[in-house]
This record gives C-alpha cells, sequence and structure tokens, in this order.
C-alpha cells in the first residue's frame, strides 16, 4: 500500500482515466455483443444528442478532479493527516470489519448523493445550472456517466468521499469501495438489465442477487441497473445510486422499479413504463 500512497498525481490521471474508458468500453461491448436482449425499455431506446467534443471536455475535467482528489488524498494518508491505516486484515474479524467498512463507505457517499442530487432537481434554478446536461441523455449509455457539471460531481462524488479519510478505516476498503462505486455508476449508465449475469459481480448488486435473486429480503435493499435508468427516463424520482433506503424512505422510489427488477431475476426483457402501464389497463 505504500507504494499506492506514493503515487504522483500524473500516474493517477493515467489510471483513473484507463480504468474509466477500459471498463465503459468492456461493458458497451458486452451490451452490444452479450445484453442485447436486455436492454430496458419495451421501445426502441433512442439515441441522445450530445456533440462529441462536449462529453470530452466534461469527461476530460471530471477525470482530472476524480484523479486530483485520489492524489490529495492520499497526500493526507501519507503525511498523517488521516485517520486512515494502511494494513490489510489478518483474521475472521478483521475481514469482516473490513466488509463493514466498505458498506459504511458506499452508505455514506449514497446519502450524500441522494440528497444533494434531490435537492438539485427540486431546485429548478440549479438544475437548469448544473444538472440538465446530464439529462440530455434520456435514454443513456455508458459514455454519459462522467456527461456532467464538474460542480456537481465535486459536491456529489467527491467531498463525500473525501470525508471518508477522516474516518478510520482502511486504504484499501476505501479502494474497494472506490471500485464498486465506478463499475456501479457505469452500469447504472449502460442501459440494459444484466442483474444476475456474470458482469454484474463488479458491481454491488451483482454479488447481493446471487444471495437473494428474487428480491425478497437483502437485494430489495440494493439498486440495480434500472434503478438509475428509470431516473432518466421519468427525471424525478430513484436519486439515490446504491441503496434504495433513501428513495423509499423519501418516497422518491418510482412504484414500477421493483416490478421491473422482478422482471430481470426472471430472466425475462425489462419492460418501459409505458408499456407497463398499458398492460396493466
Amino acid at each position: 500500500m505504500e507504494t499506492v500512497v506514493n503515487l504522483s498525481y500524473p500516474i493517477w490521471l493515467l489510471i483513473a482515466s484507463g480504468f474509466y474508458l477500459g471498463s465503459s468500453l468492456l461493458m458497451s461491448l458486452l451490451n452490444r455483443m452479450v445484453y442485447k436482449h436486455h436492454a430496458i425499455s419495451g421501445e426502441k431506446r433512442r439515441p441522445y444528442s450530445i456533440s462529441l467534443g462536449e462529453n470530452i471536455k466534461f469527461n476530460a475535467m471530471n477525470l482530472l478532479q476524480i484523479a486530483g482528489f485520489i492524489f490529495a488524498a492520499f497526500f493526507l494518508v501519507r503525511h498523517g493527516y488521516s485517520f486512515m491505516y494502511q494494513t490489510l486484515p489478518q483474521e475472521t474479524l478483521g475481514w469482516i470489519r473490513f466488509i463493514l467498512e466498505v458498506i459504511v463507505i458506499l452508505f455514506i457517499t449514497d446519502t450524500n448523493f441522494y440528497w444533494v442530487h434531490r435537492l438539485i432537481h427540486e431546485n429548478p434554478r440549479w438544475y437548469r445550472k448544473f444538472h440538465i446536461d446530464h439529462h440530455v441523455a434520456r435514454y443513456p449509455d455508458v459514455w454519459v456517466t462522467l456527461y456532467q457539471h464538474p460542480l456537481e460531481q465535486l459536491l456529489t462524488t467527491t467531498l463525500p468521499n473525501a470525508m471518508i479519510f477522516f474516518l478510520p478505516v482502511s486504504t484499501w476498503s476505501f479502494l474497494v469501495a472506490m471500485l464498486i462505486k465506478h463499475f456501479s455508476d457505469i452500469a447504472g449508465h449502460s442501459g440494459h438489465e444484466f442483474t444476475g449475469k456474470m458482469a454484474s459481480l463488479s458491481s454491488l448488486n451483482g454479488p447481493i442477487h446471487w444471495l437473494d435473486p428474487r428480491r425478497r429480503w437483502i437485494a430489495r435493499l440494493v439498486t440495480g441497473i434500472t434503478h438509475h435508468d428509470l431516473h432518466h427516463q421519468k427525471v424525478k424520482g430513484n436519486y439515490a445510486l446504491y441503496f434504495t433506503f433513501w428513495d423509499r424512505w423519501g418516497q422518491t422510489l418510482i412504484p414500477a422499479t421493483d416490478d421491473v427488477f422482478r422482471d430481470a431475476s426472471r430472466g425475462t426483457r425489462p419492460r418501459s413504463l409505458k408499456s407497463r402501464a398499458a398492460a396493466d389497463h
């Protein structure tokens, strides 16, 4: 871990960019070739209109920010300004703590994301200024994951991650949580519901789905790919990214979400909200 902590900013920028571009390309190819029949929405997904230059600009600015945050955070660790420790667990209790740390990190970041994200949506001025660009894609794909205003990225992602460095958690559990967040964010914008498939094991909902494939207990607490896709379709609701707790408690869960999850767990193609409403009538 000492080697990781001492990495320079250009190296972190290269790592962040490589992870984002590589995993996005891989997931895009899987969706086209393997999961093409699992596109969310029974109607044909319409392409969005975003210029390549604008997309590259936002992606570049946010990758610069992500790499800068990681470098600055490990700078604090290296100079003793953080409560984080750098050892891996050696015993069973240590591994249990490790798993709990990952869950706590994800919960803290998701709590911040839900409330900031919801506040932006409920304030028309802030929505138009900081978030409307991201919602140009009503039917998103992996390439709009970082297509967002850098200030939104700062408030919803970077700052809550920074808070973690003042908690007594392992740097390893932090990195694992960041990887789960990374793949979950990309999967949430992929437009294809492959929960329960091998590719979903890299995100939070994949392993949980294998424990509870019928979404009757623990899986109901975790979002799937459809959760954020429906947020893009409807704009209002489904504000969280990783857990459903805040959306259920705040009564912002889109009603069709659980039904779409059940469709996915049965291996059927998830239907659009319009198709579902027509079938109900």
